[in-house]
């Protein structure tokens, strides 16, 4: 009761809360709020599994609306399977909104290799058919937007109708696309707009998509009043990205450049965690450094946000220590330490690329070769990408050696491996860029980052599906 005492209390629930539930004396109702406010607040798995202890016995109660609670839990947890199956079996027990959500999370691979995305893609169209379709049509709509089971322009179409329909999310999606012009024609008059309406209908967020339209459009004024009011609002980087408007001059006449400066670094020193990525990133280059900001203060105060958990400040300085050696003392040791203990503080698809950055040895690339290659083996899909990609920027004859041993894995190299370009494996690449319908960049050269982009995307795709095929079985 005490340890619980301790780290509940830090998430607001009270000392009398507590002493109900230890005595059992809570009602149904309470003890659920309880376990939900542990939930919600959890900053480490200790606490989300006394959250899950209290739901499970909840549950074992007859409390049906903890089952889907239990499946969140668990899923955070990292424990795919039982959280695939509690998803399911509520699901099947009446709740529509499990039913979305092991939908969702098949679809994007929430459940690792236990994903089933073509399942759960089928169930979001089946969904979005329905009576009330719009929570499947925006999650359609996402998927499409990454080119899962769509394409970007499909996901614009839903996000225009949604739009139509009242979603403040999807006019604020409308007026990405509208603006950047990736996918449609750029209309930065349309753009402001859809911001505009998405601001109205509660999504603040849109207003820093506002500010940027506004700016495209010269309105230098509006773009200053939309990231004050964005910043008034609390709105989530928006303090960084009004003082990076203001440095850079964005906002015309209505700019304070030296404000700007000052804000941005301000920010970064105090651990903000999107300025202090501004700050390091352009710390990167002579040309955009901003030598009067503190990179030891700024990585000191990220470090102390990544000890508690803090996911985006261990993502900023596992740049950092990489790109920022010499203005970080002990950066390779430092690197090393963060994916020893934080690696899963790390987005899912980057971790396997701070492995390879920790763990590659410089003094003997042959050995590391065949252990990158090790490695990888177990990896597919996004995160095999990006860790291919991390071992060519590191050494190339290394990325060599991964593609003749995973294309030999495949059935499209029949060589050595030996990380050496020879003939046979440039033919052997050319024939899989082929069959991939990539040749056109490929012939440009078959370790060029565009055509190693491709392949790697090519292979890692391969290896998903076969590895989910293989857990099938």
């Amino acid at each position: 009761m005490r340890i619980i005492l301790c780290f509940a209390l830090g998430l607001g629930v009270s000392v009398a809360a507590l002493s109900a539930l230890a005595q059992g004396t809570q009602s149904t109702q309470e003890t659920y709020q309880t376990a939900e406010t542990l939930r919600k607040s959890a900053s480490s798995d200790a606490e989300l599994r006394r959250s899950l202890e209290i739901h499970q016995k909840l549950f074992e109660q007859g409390e049906k609306k903890s089952l889907l609670r239990i499946a969140q839990v668990q899923l955070e947890l990292g424990e795919y399977s039982k959280a695939a199956t509690a998803f399911e079996i509520a699901a099947n027990s009446g709740s529509g909104f499990a039913r979305f959500l092991l939908a969702k999370n098949h679809a994007t691979g929430a459940f690792d290799t236990f994903s089933n995305r073509d399942l759960g893609l089928g169930m979001l169209q089946d969904m979005a058919q329905s009576e009330t379709p719009d929570r499947a049509q925006m999650a359609l709509a996402d998927l499409y937007a990454s080119g899962n089971g769509g394409t970007p322009e499909q996901a614009f179409e839903l996000y225009k109708t949604l739009g139509k329909n009242g979603s403040a999310r999807a006019l604020w999606r409308t007026g990405q696309y509208l603006l950047d012009g990736k996918i449609v024609d750029a209309n930065p008059m349309a753009s402001a707009n859809a911001f505009q309406a998405a601001a109205e209908g509660g999504f603040d967020y849109a207003l820093i998509g506002l500010s940027r339209a506004q700016i495209t459009l010269g309105d230098f004024e509006g773009a200053k009043q939309s990231l004050d009011q964005a910043v008034d609002k609390g709105v989530k980087n928006a303090e960084a990205e009004r003082a990076m408007a203001h440095f850079q001059g964005k906002l015309g006449t209505w700019s304070d450049k030296a404000l700007g400066r000052s804000g941005v670094i301000a920010l970064a020193h105090s651990g903000d965690t999107s300025a202090a990525s501004v700050v390091l990133r352009n710390h990167e280059r002579r040309s955009t450094r901003m030598n009067d900001a503190n990179v030891s203060q700024i990585v000191q105060a990220l470090e102390g946000k990544m000890q508690s958990g803090d996911r985006k400040a261990t993502s900023v300085l596992a740049r950092a220590y990489l790109k920022l050696r010499p203005f970080i003392r002990n950066a390779r040791a430092k690197h090393a330490t963060l994916v020893e203990e934080h690696l899963f503080n790390l987005p899912k698809t980057q971790r396997m690329a701070e492995r390879i950055s920790a763990e590659y040895d410089f003094a003997n690339h042959a050995r590391s070769a065949r252990k990158m290659t090790e490695i990888l083996k177990s990896s597919s899909g996004e995160a095999y990408t990006k860790a291919a990609l991390r071992l060519r920027g590191i050494e190339k004859t290394s990325y060599v050696y991964l593609l003749q041993s995973e294309m030999r894995d495949l059935g499209a190299y029949s060589g050595s491996i030996s990380g050496k370009m020879t003939r046979s494996t440039i033919n052997a690449i050319f024939a899989y860029c082929k069959a991939q319908n990539i040749f056109d960049t490929c012939k440009h050269g078959p370790v060029t980052y565009e055509s190693s982009l491709l392949i790697s995307k090519a292979i890692g795709e391969e290896k998903r599906i076969r590895m989910l095929e293989a857990s099938k079985n």
